[in-house]
């Protein structure tokens, strides 16, 4: 094996045929996309649509939108390999391709590919996964990025043992655009290189082979499928045995040998960014494994590739659970399930998330379950979905480019795609905020001609951040109320819609809406249109009677006060983006929960700036009061009804200038069935990457001490 510039490197893709995408770019490319013009926020109003004749549909519309490839679940269990490795894309106004980093993915059962062998110039997410509540996850996951294809030493400094690790731009002029003053690594953007996965929404396992966001892959583009392939499938058989490994000892020992050989290889090599010389003892990958090993830790440091292999929790009604335990698993049963509904992953290693999102690199994980979908489905027979993630694309950051336009919202890696719907049809729509820092608020459909006669689309949502309403709050229509202030559709948001379109007065005629946003509370524009024609549809929208009741472990958390209740502040000075005044430190632990314990938690926004998204694992929580600056004095303060929806996701409403208090959310949350180690950090994640993150853990009632 041969080692340059930051990772083994030889053939791209395990499995796969790819391209070669090597070429070095000859400069750093510092345009982003322009961003849509400021425009006033207007209130809502009730507007009619454009009715034409179908032949005469006016103006242009946008491509039909895009279905991402699909790997779906059978017999139980989710199969599939997943990687991260280069290729050539054209960025949205750019004339010529750039080598970036995305997400490609093969179905093991029927062998299909995404992105498509003819399709890698798009700008596609990953591939969208779908699985049911209580299947096996059973990934096998390829790092097999080329980190010679970047070019300069600005990527994966701190891996190679510069003293100054973040990644630097310049201008044409030779002056330091980035890092800025405040940016020091590890808080800064860096090593854009090492990948991992966040499976966003899930109450899984924080450790080893679950939703591990502690994992650093570092690339190996020579490594085989079929070097690893049998070792991970016996460790797939083991975990729906009811007996998954349980720490890095229980994994094969040959497994385990070759990641040693890897490890160092990767701290031996002879040439390291064309300097001779190994790297310092400081950057040496295997002495820290085995110091984490020993210590009955997951290592943080894998080579190459890495399996996932979780089972997405099934909930079992405490009556039976006895029966259940004495079945095919060896676990105890759960005590809050896995809610199915509208999820996501994407790359999450710290320094490193924002540059790889804007690449792209997010997918849809739909989780389905009897108590949503299969109800829903129920209730509309024929019910067609239609799956969207927005992202925002770009070489880099906005920060590291000194632009303040944020790049251009796209759906399914398109601009303002279309979707066609009869009239009278109810479609579910399940959308993703997977940008990068787009704050958006759902306003309307809007007409592409205001002076028709043609009804607005009507749309209620089901779900927040993939968990299903109480049949009370759908009926409530919380995203139509200008007053709700939790209406935001915040990076790492997931909102479902039943959207029903208008019947139309005279047979082949057409109507077309745009789906408006408000980005930031500031611009309006488009995010994806709506073509009603052909022949009427017999559809009706769910009552508050016949929408699906929630599953009993998704019952409002108690009113009674929790015996712990914490302040987290979000700030932003000179020092950088911060939470509780202080930087992320990896090893430090901010908060320890005890496993089975409520708590209250106040996080307070000091900043005017942005309203920050504030995101943590495992566990959802529920809004009980927000304060809300931005609002007009008599709706400042908001206290959620009851039932309270749940969601894992919240943007916490910035100061407003005149007003002395800042913004504030308060949430409560409990921390069933899992213990571990994860984070919470602000999902603009070029704030995460520069600081605003903080690492926590859940350990036993047994003891407060002992690490896990």
């Amino acid at each position: 094996m041969t080692v340059r510039a930051g990772g083994i490197v030889g053939q791209s893709s395990p499995g796969v045929d790819f391209e070669a995408t090597t070429a070095r770019p000859s400069r750093r490319r510092f345009l982003i996309s322009a961003a849509t013009g400021v425009l006033a926020l207007a209130a809502l109003t009730l507007r009619r649509g454009f009715v034409a004749p179908a032949a005469a549909q006016e103006p242009a519309l946008g491509p039909s939108l895009r279905k991402i490839g699909e790997i779906g679940s059978a017999g139980g269990r989710l199969q599939a390999v997943l990687g991260t490795s280069n290729i050539a894309r054209r960025l949205p106004g750019k004339s010529e391709s750039i080598v970036l980093r995305h997400f490609w993915g093969r179905d093991v059962l029927t062998g299909a590919m995404w992105p498509p062998a003819d399709d890698r110039e798009a700008m596609n997410p990953g591939p969208t996964l779908r699985a049911r509540v209580g299947d096996f996850v059973e990934i096998k996951f390829f790092n097999a990025i080329d980190v010679s294809a970047f070019g300069d030493d600005g990527i994966d400094r701190g891996e190679t043992g510069k003293a100054d690790g973040c990644e630097v731009t310049k201008s044409f002029g030779g002056d330091t655009i980035y890092p800025l003053s405040s940016d020091v690594f590890p808080n800064c953007f860096h090593g854009s290189s090492t990948t991992n996965i966040h499976f966003h929404g899930f109450h899984v396992s924080p450790d080893g082979l679950g939703d591990n966001v502690l994992l650093k892959l570092r690339p190996n583009p020579q490594l085989k499928e079929d070097e690893v392939g049998g070792y991970f499938d016996a460790i797939f058989e083991r975990t729906r045995r009811g007996d998954p490994p349980r720490n890095w000892r229980d994994l094969p020992l040959d497994l385990t040998a070759l990641q040693e050989e890897m490890l160092a290889a990767y701290d031996d090599s002879a040439t390291w960014k064309g300097e001779p010389g190994t790297l310092p003892t400081a950057n040496r990958l295997l002495p820290l494994v085995k110091e984490q090993v020993a210590a009955g830790m997951w290592p943080q440091f894998e080579i190459g590739a890495h399996p996932f292999s979780f089972q997405i929790t099934p909930f079992v009604q405490p009556a039976m659970a006895m029966t259940h335990h004495k079945g095919a698993t060896t676990q105890p049963p759960a005590v809050a399930g896995q809610a199915p509904g509208t999820h996501w992953y994407h790359t999450h290693v710290h320094g490193s998330t924002a540059i790889n999102m804007y690449h792209g690199m997010a997918g849809v994980f739909v989780v389905e379950g009897e108590s949503y979908d299969d109800k829903l489905r129920v209730l509309l027979p024929g019910l067609v979905e239609q799956v969207m993630i927005v992202q925002q694309y770009a070489e880099f950051p906005p920060t590291m480019v000194e632009s303040g336009k944020i790049p251009s919202l796209m759906v399914n890696g398109q601009a303002t795609p279309t979707i066609s719907m009869r009239p009278g049809e109810v479609q579910l729509w399940r959308l993703v905020n997977g940008s990068v820092d787009a704050v958006c608020k759902i306003t309307d459909f809007r007409p592409r001609d205001e002076t028709t006669s043609a009804p607005l689309p009507a749309w209620k949502q089901t779900a927040q951040d993939g968990v299903q309403f109480d049949p009370k709050t759908y009926a409530t229509r919380p995203l139509q109320d200008t007053f709700y202030p939790l209406r935001n559709f915040a990076p790492g948001n997931r909102v479902d819609l039943l959207v029903q379109a208008p019947a139309l007065a005279v047979d082949g005629q057409s109507a077309i809406f745009d789906l408006e946003i408000a980005v930031d509370n500031q611009s309006i524009q488009p995010l994806l249109t709506l073509v009603v024609s052909g022949e009427p549809m017999a559809m009706t929208l769910p009552t508050e009677a016949s929408f699906p009741p929630r599953p009993s472990f998704l019952a409002d958390l108690p009113d009674d006060e929790p015996p712990i209740v914490r302040t987290i502040k979000f700030s932003e000075t000179s020092k950088g983006p911060l939470i509780d005044g202080r930087e992320f430190s990896d090893g430090g632990y901010d908060h320890t929960m005890v496993l089975g314990d409520s708590e209250e938690w106040k996080l307070v926004n000091t900043t005017n700036t942005a309203a920050h998204p504030f995101h943590i694992h495992v566990n959802p929580f529920q809004v009980i009061e927000v304060f809300d600056p931005g609002m007009p004095e008599e709706h400042r303060l908001y206290i959620p009804p009851t039932p309270r929806p749940w969601q894992d996701t919240v943007a916490i409403p910035r100061k407003k200038n005149g007003v002395t208090a800042p913004g504030y959310v308060k949430i409560r949350h409990r921390f069933d069935d899992f213990t571990g180690s994860f984070v919470l950090h602000c999902h603009i994640l070029e704030h995460e990457d520069r600081g605003m993150m903080q690492l926590v853990r859940v350990i036993p009632k047994a003891s407060l001490t002992r690490h896990h």
